[in-house]
């Protein structure tokens, strides 16, 4: 158990540790802890402390400002469903001294995107409600409107739900790809395969304050299963004449006039709204293949050993070693190609990494097959993946439509995969082999060749160079137009990006607007 990491990860959310502690007389204790400062130098946390078993209506079982070390937590398991006040300075006095709390391991770059990262496919997968959760004595007509956003709990509520807290903390452990949610529902349909959970707030449970603590924000469910058998699935958008998103926006302007719309189609299915609020458990199954591929991810970060694609994901690339002042050889299979797409061969062959996106029909394989040739043509090598069959054998097909003098010519190109596809490749090589073994390459009518074309590749690159200085121009020029509306009042700062954007719009107007046509006189192709 990595308690450091248990510990940063509590920090980081603003959450209760249930930690087995090691105190000074040797005695092994068990109880609730939310860090408010830490001793680096001595590798100290003060503490409040919560302990269930003690506690009364007189505030025992809760003790402010303890100090604990670090060496004393036994094992620490972060509280999902609790939160506490945090003070803004603990993560910063952290991140502004990292070597005072290597010991902490506290790795916050990492850790907020892969947290991000697992939170947005967390939600992304379809929810379903395991039980309604009933609390007595809570009004919870009184719980959607808070004092300070807290509700205060009776002692044998706080009892009831520290040991939920505990039993769900317990099965988050043992079922790490299922995580369980507390919430209040604000809106309902219940239907006769089930209920239908279209809009809920987030509970914690803030031992300190003795109180429950609603969140702000209304979560929507687009979709909801009827049980965790995935047997039916409801979707809000057969309820709706407009588009979902529409409706939500719609229910955090007008909640009322939004359930009226809902409600006025219920009838006709024999369903009916519900909005009492009510507690229940929203569970989430998650996939368990891709969050293990995070914690592989993460794991290398911390090591330093990224590739350098999620290097340049986590915005770690060194741009020094970028691809410089070098000119590339872009060849093509053909003239069908537009400035933009010539522009994404150009950037793949001089930088470590680039990003490429767009709809279908925009060019993508064909550009991705321009780029095996061109990285074919400048002494480079490229390996191909996809998590689908099709996209791979697109390519691989459009490669073989290179011929000279109507013969194809056999790029160095393997197709694997399954057993089926290397062996087709095994037998494609000795194809190859037995048909070319006794050719003899024209070494000095290859150079003619590439000389000729030299001039016209040269000024390709200055074109795409050309083209990616004026885009980036014309972004600066909009952020500085933006950023003067938005300063009109602060006269001095408005003098400054007059002066930026003048200097700015000279310098894009000094570069020619370059067109698919001016580039298609430059273009090479490979069979040329």
């Amino acid at each position: 158990m990595d308690i450091g990491k248990i510990v940063s990860k509590a920090i980081k959310e603003a959450r209760w540790l249930s930690i087995e502690y090691l105190n000074q007389q040797n005695d092994m204790t068990h109880y609730w802890c939310a860090i408010k400062k830490i001793i680096p130098e001595e590798k100290k946390l003060i503490v409040d402390t919560f302990n269930v078993v003690m506690a009364d209506d007189k505030g025992h079982g809760l003790l402010r400002d303890i100090h604990i070390r670090m060496s004393g937590i036994r094992k620490a398991w972060v509280l999902e469903h609790t939160t506490y006040d945090q003070d803004p300075g603990l993560i910063a006095a952290i991140e502004d001294n990292p070597g005072d709390y290597e010991w902490l391991d506290f790795d916050r770059y990492n850790q907020h995107l892969i947290t991000y990262l697992k939170e947005c496919i967390r939600l992304d997968s379809v929810p379903y409600q395991k039980k309604s959760v009933l609390i007595d004595g809570i009004d919870l007509d009184e719980l959607q409107k808070p004092v300070d956003g807290k509700y205060s709990l009776s002692q044998k509520q706080i009892g009831i739900m520290a040991e939920r807290i505990e039993k769900l903390a317990k099965q988050d452990r043992h079922r790490r790809f299922q995580k369980t949610e507390l919430a209040l529902n604000e809106l309902a349909i219940e239907t006769k395969k089930g209920r239908f959970i279209v809009a809920h707030r987030k509970l914690m449970f803030d031992p300190g304050e003795r109180a429950l603590v609603l969140d702000s924000e209304t979560m929507f469910n687009y979709e909801f299963l009827a049980d965790k058998n995935d047997a039916f699935r409801h979707n809000l958008h057969n309820y709706l004449d407009i588009e979902t998103e529409s409706f939500t926006e719609l229910y955090q302007r007008e909640p009322e006039r939004a359930k009226d719309m809902l409600a006025e189609v219920l009838p006709a299915r024999k369903e009916r709204l519900d909005d009492r609020p009510y507690f229940v458990d929203i569970v989430r199954n998650q996939n368990q293949r891709v969050f293990e591929n995070l914690d592989v991810i993460a794991k290398h970060k911390q090591e330093g050993t990224l590739s350098k694609p999620l290097n340049a994901f986590f915005g770690n690339m060194d741009t020094s070693k970028r691809g410089g002042k070098r000119k590339f050889d872009i060849v093509v299979t053909d003239s069908k190609i537009n400035v933009d797409q010539l522009r994404v061969i150009y950037n793949a062959l001089k930088y470590p990494v680039t990003y490429v996106q767009g709809p279908p029909g925009t060019g993508k394989t064909h550009s991705i097959t321009n780029l095996l040739i061109s990285a074919f043509f400048n002494g480079q090598t490229v390996l191909v993946s996809s998590n689908n069959n099709k996209p791979i054998d697109d390519i691989l097909k459009k490669t073989h439509v290179l011929k000279s003098k109507d013969k194809p010519i056999p790029l160095p190109i393997l197709r694997l995969g399954n057993n089926e596809s290397v062996l087709n490749t095994l037998n494609e090589l000795k194809r190859v082999r037995k048909t070319y073994q006794h050719f003899k390459a024209q070494d000095e009518k290859l150079t003619r060749i590439g000389l000729s074309n030299r001039d016209k590749m040269s000024d390709l690159n200055t074109m795409i160079e050309d083209y990616e200085k004026k885009i980036s121009l014309e972004e600066e020029i909009d952020v500085l137009k933006s950023m003067k509306e938005t300063l009109h009042d602060e006269f001095h700062l408005s003098l400054k990006i007059d002066s930026l954007l003048e200097a700015k719009t000279t310098e894009y107007k000094k570069i020619e607007r370059i067109t698919d046509e001016d580039v298609h006189a430059h273009v090479v192709k490979a069979d040329h």
